[in-house]
């Protein structure tokens, strides 16, 4: 007797972040005459598990004699709010029992980040400090994590003092963000003159 073989029946999906619930199928060839049983691991991908990226478990999925021929895996998605690259899945099928592999032994799905750029700001429109501050930090901030490093440039584009050591040093710039930050400052040399 010719076993059933055990398939995905696509190698590949994907979907938005907030597609909460994604599925994949995974089919017999021919309906069940008997029990048989398939197991199903996480074997590689990007994306982070254990409540990082998604939630999945190993599991087994099982047909009964006469159970329709498809069954399908649930995968939940976690929407982070953290703009980053899209980010994989590979769920591969284990060795069955009263059946065998088919051809598509795995299945790779693609969480596609729908999270925006964060916004750069400073974190007030204005502060004081008397000119015996050496020293001024003006924060400036992220409206969000971004896995990605995030550059800003800055210049002095106004104002009554006199710069180049005279009121005040401030040359023109660029804030560098290292990924997962969100705060940093432009350094401002007051001169007590």
């Amino acid at each position: 007797t010719t076993l059933p073989t055990i398939s995905f029946t696509s190698t590949s999906s994907s979907g938005l972040e907030s597609v909460a619930s994604p599925t994949f199928s995974v089919t017999l060839s021919t309906t069940p005459t008997r029990n048989i049983t398939v197991p199903y691991s996480i074997t590689g991908g990007t994306a982070t598990g254990d409540g990082g990226d998604y939630l999945l478990a190993a599991g087994t999925l099982t047909w009964n004699a006469g159970d329709d021929t498809t069954k399908t895996i649930s995968l939940t998605v976690i929407e982070d709010g953290i703009d980053e690259n899209n980010e994989t899945i590979i769920v591969s099928l284990g060795s069955p029992t009263s059946a065998s592999l088919g051809i598509n032994t795995s299945h790779t799905y693609t969480i596609i980040d729908n999270d925006p750029p964060p916004t750069v700001s400073f974190e007030s429109t204005g502060a004081s400090a008397s000119e015996v501050s050496t020293n001024v930090s003006i924060p400036v901030s992220l409206s969000s994590v971004s896995n990605f490093v995030a550059t800003i440039d800055y210049s002095v584009t106004g104002g009554t003092a006199i710069g180049n050591g005279v009121d005040y040093t401030l040359a023109a710039g660029t804030l560098t963000f290292p990924a997962g930050t969100t705060t940093q400052n432009i350094s401002l040399v007051l001169n007590n003159d």
